[in-house]
């Protein structure tokens, strides 16, 4: 699944190289229609969604209408591919550019004190390469290539800001005791489970803010959302409240409810959240299209919108519904 926009046209992608070619063009002295003004660019990283969990690959029950105009307007891809199954070594393919048998990282292994095999200090990623190309670069959500200062620290990667979970374990969990800003632990163990900190809205925040301030110079922004990653849970919002609505769903009970380590509380009714989850993930990318349109960066701006891998099925995932 992939889409890509320019100038908001957009595109669908799993994979790494054909990008790759793209910023070889974007950052080099090659004739483009680009280079006139190097664009900025927007990388959404949705978090184990499957192509047929949106809209424009024929989604009927949950909603998708500002992804689905991405589509629209842009490229849809039917024909991409991941780089792998599980989270680390898709991300670190699309990090390098290569495949696995090339990478360093091929499993979701740990590594402590927190987090999983961090990316060598050998490796130059496409982080480094637009940050050594004028861009200024930020990632906001889940890395899971390294932690605070190893070789994989997503500061020696290639960006100037990070904000979100160097642990894609501890990504699990929407309500965290804590977030990573740079080499900062920002604490919210005080309001544990309050809607107010909802992980996914903290991320988002920090994503827009970072386009308000936005300067002259092009950015790079890597938004590896953990959207619709289990655990399947999230706030009683109206969009859940409208899921729940629209589903008519039988509520889990007994043996039937999963928890986990990080898990807060189960998900009685797994299907209205996680449509809910696939739908604030469609709202957060209609509120950085509408934010680009109103500072007038849109029709320089490549958003390029994919998933690091397929749907899954962990605590409250049900792929088959």
């Amino acid at each position: 699944m992939k889409i890509i926009s320019s100038g908001m046209a957009s595109f669908f992608r799993n994979g790494a190289t054909g990008f790759i070619l793209l910023f070889f063009v974007i950052t080099t002295g090659n004739p483009s229609p680009l280079n006139a003004q190097r664009p900025n660019i927007i990388f959404l990283l949705a978090d184990d969604l499957g192509y047929g969990e949106i809209g424009c690959y024929g989604q009927q029950k949950i909603e998708t209408p500002n992804i689905d105009q991405l589509a629209a307007n842009g490229i849809r891809f039917t024909q991409f591919y991941s780089g792998s199954t599980v989270c680390g070594p898709a991300r670190c393919s699309f990090m390098t550019g290569l495949h696995t048998g090339h990478t360093a990282i091929r499993g979701n292994k740990q590594f402590a004190p927190e987090g999983q095999t961090p990316l060598p200090d050998s490796v130059i990623t496409i982080a480094n390469w637009l940050q050594q190309n004028g861009y200024t670069t930020a990632a906001f959500g889940k890395w899971g290539l390294g932690f605070n200062q190893n070789s994989g620290d997503p500061n020696k990667k290639g960006f100037d800001r990070f904000y979100g979970y160097n642990c894609q374990s501890l990504a699990h969990d929407y309500f965290p005791m804590y977030l990573w800003d740079n080499h900062t632990k920002i604490d919210l163990s005080v309001n544990k489970q309050h809607d107010s900190v909802y992980s996914a809205s903290l991320i988002h925040q920090q994503a827009l803010d970072y386009i308000r301030k936005a300067g002259e110079k092009p950015f790079f922004l890597y938004l590896p959302y953990t959207l619709p990653h289990g655990d399947v849970i999230g706030p009683k919002d109206e969009l859940y409240k409208y899921y729940v609505s629209k589903f008519n769903e039988a509520p889990l009970t007994g043996s039937q409810l999963k928890k986990r380590e990080h898990t807060v509380t189960a998900e009685p009714l797994p299907h209205a959240q996680y449509a809910a989850m696939v739908g604030r993930l469609d709202r957060y990318v209609g509120e950085i299209v509408k934010l680009l349109e109103e500072k007038g960066l849109a029709k320089n701006t490549l958003i390029i919108f994919t998933s690091d891998n397929g749907p899954h099925r962990e605590n409250g995932g049900d792929p088959d519904f």
